[in-house]
């Protein structure tokens, strides 16, 4: 699991360092209303990332539950499961992509408030959007595909690769041949189709070899359904709650105040970036130890890996959280924009870090095949988080929205556990909070907020990359200190390396 960890750190950290170079010279190539379309067309990926129906989970957990399992995929070859799931799945994305296709026009002349941009540049922009949401949505059940074959140095090459391909190509569009938000996103189409058929290659070449012919089968497809249908119903909800405050936005605030709101959700969603590489590495290795029975090496493992999951979490979303202003600073060098945003980061931060905590003990639930769990929790806080949502934003407009998603992210970080542990790793609930979680927290929040009284705002850009350098590297050093799981790690490793051979 180590080195899978690795490599997932290592692309997603690369990634989020190109989005975050990226973002600024979208907004000066072309402007905040522009680039409110970029952050709508993020919102409808995040949207339709429910249409997934399960597949591409169940697809990573069948694969990963090879070595210990004599049915599913190995009764009909694992090239037949993929091909049994890709069909449906790039069906279901080439609907939805006409679909949004479709509604370009009602989009550009009903939903979105655009000052500068014509309906008819809205309209065309749109359309490529839809166009570039069916060209790359099978590329997310092929990369699911990797990471349950445990190749995922693989998947994270081929995915930075194609992050490459779209972000710095779409500069050079934007630069030399369209400076227009329709050629960015005619870029996004053209891209994607290249990535798609990539990570489909390399999927198709990490498979073993077929012994007989492979063909789609329906009786595969049916014995997906009830693992898939729990876990449908739980992304429906998660995705409404994490994509529902910028929808509502998108139609109540004005489209420049929702692009300034799309910026601090970048910076703030960075955290993801550490939190995604840490469960998709985990989540084959509880698959593995559930489906082996053996539940003190899962405990341990669970127990380690959560420790290490919040101090690397947590160290950078506090950071972000205590210091908005000289991190939006260090990242867009405007000090007019960072003043802007830096409300929102703080508020945005907070929520994404706690709400990325919760990662593992999700994983852990699908691991044990319980995708009924995340459902259920689920619908609870959507009952509580539309209202406050709505009430929080109607009176309050894009600040309104961010402290909703702080309150959603608490909300996730007790409840998950509780239910998480009455049914996987029973009495560990307590242990997780208080040790894995709570105790980091305290540790890692003293010396930022140290900082943040003694030190004002840098007033350049080099200060403030300089304070968070410092904050976040306290911060770190303290949380290690504060996680006796992963400082026993460290300890081993290093042991390990100074061996005599």
């Amino acid at each position: 699991m180590g080195r899978n960890l690795a490599a997932n750190l290592i692309g997603r950290f690369l990634g989020a360092v190109l989005v975050l170079v990226l973002v600024p010279i979208y907004v000066k190539l072309l402007g905040s209303e522009s680039y409110g379309l970029i952050g709508l067309f993020a919102s409808i990926q995040g949207i339709m990332s429910l249409l997934d129906l399960g597949l591409a989970t169940t697809l990573s957990r069948e694969l990963a539950r090879s070595d210990h399992h004599e049915t599913g995929w190995k009764a009909v070859g694992a090239a037949s499961l993929v091909r049994s799931l890709e069909l449906p799945y790039a069906a279901i994305g080439l609907l939805a992509g006409l679909a949004v296709v479709a509604a370009a026009p009602y989009v550009a002349g009903s939903w979105v408030k655009a000052e500068t941009l014509t309906p008819a540049e809205i309209s065309r922009a749109v359309g490529l959007m839809g166009l570039t949401l069916a060209a790359q949505w099978p590329s997310g059940l092929y990369q699911n595909g990797l990471i349950g074959l445990q190749r995922q140095v693989t998947a994270n090459i081929v995915n930075l690769a194609g992050s490459i391909i779209r972000g710095v190509g779409a500069v050079v569009v934007l630069k030399v041949f369209a400076p227009t938000v329709t050629g960015f996103f005619l870029w996004q189409a053209i891209s994607a189709v290249l990535t798609t058929l990539l990570v489909r290659a390399f999927l198709y070449a990490a498979l073993p070899p077929a012994e007989g012919k492979t063909r789609f089968r329906l009786d595969v497809l049916r014995g997906q359904i009830p693992f898939a249908a729990g876990l449908t119903g739980t992304a429906v909800l998660a995705i409404l709650m994490t994509q529902l405050d910028k929808v509502v936005l998108s139609k109540l605030a004005p489209l420049a105040e929702f692009g300034y709101y799309t910026m601090a959700a970048t910076l703030a969603n960075s955290v993801y970036q550490l939190a995604g590489p840490v469960s998709a590495a985990a989540f084959p290795r509880f698959t593995e130890l559930l489906t082996a029975g053996d539940l003190e090496a899962l405990r341990r493992s669970y127990h380690r890996v959560s420790q290490f999951a919040s101090l690397l979490i947590l160290a950078p979303a506090l950071t972000l959280a205590c210091l908005p202003e000289a991190a939006a600073l260090a990242w867009t060098g405007n000090p007019v924009l960072a003043r802007t945003i830096a409300p929102l980061v703080m508020f945005l931060a907070t929520g994404t870090g706690l709400h990325a905590l919760v990662y593992l003990p999700a994983q852990l639930q699908l691991a044990k095949g319980l995708s009924r769990l995340g459902l259920f929790t689920n619908m609870a806080m959507t009952a509580g988080f539309v209202p406050l949502l709505l009430a929080l934003v109607l009176g309050h407009g894009v600040r309104g929205g961010a402290i909703a998603w702080t309150v959603l992210g608490a909300a996730y970080v007790l409840c998950v556990p509780l239910v998480t542990h009455r049914y996987v790793l029973k009495g560990e609930a307590a242990r997780w909070l208080l040790l894995d979680v709570a105790r980091p927290i305290a540790a890692i929040l003293v010396p930022v907020l140290i900082l943040r009284s003694l030190l004002p705002v840098p007033s350049s850009r080099g200060g403030a990359f300089g304070l968070l350098a410092l904050a976040g590297t306290l911060a770190s050093t303290v949380g290690l200190l504060s996680s006796p799981e992963a400082r026993r790690t460290l300890v081993e490793r290093l042991l390990r390396r100074h061996q005599p051979r």
